[in-house]
């Protein structure tokens, strides 16, 4: 990967940073979740703390899409400083890699059709599941309806927990899945005054995939609030939860003094550290 001193602003596609913007190493986090993980960690930072570039990264590594063209990104980092025990993971698993940072409707109902789209347009990523006998013809069925966005409240429930089972079946493989801004719906639900309906939704759709999967390998879930456990993971017996102020990873989101210092000097400017501190 070319070195580059320009920042990526808004940018959080991992490709796109590392072949094109200043990229600071996080890919040891790569490397924490090899080492040891809870079934589900949920990682709560504020907005504009890089949680969707380190989604994005997992996704990268771990994906068995396009593994040997992804590996390149991951030259002269960390994680494969880290040795060939590490890397030997990289493009092992089927991901599915979503992020609800735009269900934030003003009513239930528009909710429900928002999350429709979406997930039509996740199980268009995975179509190929279509062919061949891999799907049963009910399950295919099934399939049709959530692309073409005629699926019921429950089948949206279901969704996300039904292609982790068909991506198991023809992979053979448990999934990793990422979900980036939890929260998202449920905040907005909250302010627009739908949230009894939502949270019974939202904590349907993530139980169901998160508690009790065996087609799950594991999930790592970002956003920015820490809804009660009581609302919404009461059922969920494995999670590990990482904020700013504690439960580990400190360092795997958001910049250390460390980071900062060597932004700094890399970009010719060592005097705006206390400026930046502050």
């Amino acid at each position: 990967m070319k070195k580059s001193t320009t920042m990526p602003i808004g940018i959080d596609d991992f490709k796109k940073v590392r072949e094109e913007y200043y990229y600071v190493d996080k890919t040891n986090f790569i490397k924490m979740l090899i080492d040891g993980h809870s079934q589900v960690t949920l990682i709560t930072r504020p907005r504009r703390f890089g949680k969707t570039l380190s989604l994005s990264m997992l996704k990268y590594f771990f994906s068995l899409d396009g593994a040997e063209e992804n590996r390149k990104l991951f030259e002269n980092t960390e994680i494969a400083r880290a040795g060939e025990k590490y890397m030997s993971f990289q493009g092992t698993k089927p991901v599915i890699f979503i992020t609800l940072k735009d269900i934030k409707q003003t009513d239930f109902a528009s909710m429900l059709e928002n999350f429709g789209t979406l997930m039509g347009n996740v199980y268009h990523t995975f179509r190929f599941l279509l062919e061949g006998s891999v799907l049963y013809p009910e399950e295919k069925e099934y399939f049709q309806s959530i692309l073409c966005r005629r699926a019921s409240n429950v089948d949206l429930q279901f969704s996300l927990k039904n292609l982790t089972s068909y991506l198991r079946r023809y992979y053979q493989k448990p999934v990793l899945v990422l979900l980036d801004e939890y929260d998202a719906p449920i905040q907005a639900a909250w302010d627009y005054k739908y949230y009894d309906d939502a949270i019974v939704f939202m904590r349907n759709y993530l139980s169901l995939v998160l508690k009790s999967n065996t087609d799950l390998d594991f999930a790592v879930v970002t956003g920015v609030l820490r809804i009660a456990k009581e609302s919404i993971f009461s059922s969920l017996n494995n999670l590990k939860v990482s904020s700013v102020v504690g439960g580990g990873l400190p360092d795997v989101v958001g910049f250390t003094n460390v980071e900062i210092k060597k932004i700094t000097t890399d970009l010719g400017c060592p005097e705006k550290f206390g400026e930046i501190k502050t």
